[in-house]
């Protein structure tokens, strides 16, 4: 398994006595399968996934948004802007998935954003395959 942290880019300007954490995003590959965790503080409030091949109920090329913690925020996975799964508009804690056969072979970028509670902010970027 490989797993590095990458953080993505954003400006807050309130004063250090009353700064909220930063999200965090925490990458992992894994046997077909990318994800990023959502981190504030110490604490994961999220993850998005995406899945290569079929796993169990799951279709290849599925786009997994997962939001774990009632906090006003919600999760975005998304491929390439085409593809996109999000918990907006859902109570905490919810999921939302989309999937179906994408050609294969083909190289994809994946990014997982928080948005909404005061946290707006995305991964950088990172390559997958269909």
């Amino acid at each position: 398994m490989t797993a590095c942290a990458v953080l993505g880019a954003g400006v807050f300007t309130s004063s250090a006595a009353h700064a909220a954490p930063v999200p965090r995003f925490l990458y992992q590959h894994a046997n077909g399968t990318d994800e990023f965790e959502v981190l504030v503080g110490d604490r994961i409030v999220g993850r998005g996934q995406w899945i290569q091949d079929p796993v169990g109920d799951l279709p290849g090329d599925t786009l997994i948004a997962f939001d774990s913690v009632k906090d006003g925020s919600y999760i975005q996975a998304d491929i390439d802007g085409l593809r996109i799964a999000s918990t907006k508009g859902k109570n905490a804690p919810a999921s939302d998935w989309k999937g179906g056969d994408i050609k294969e072979g083909v190289q994809h970028s994946f990014e997982v954003c928080i948005i909404g509670g005061g946290q707006n902010m995305c991964s950088l970027p990172v390559k997958v395959w269909s």
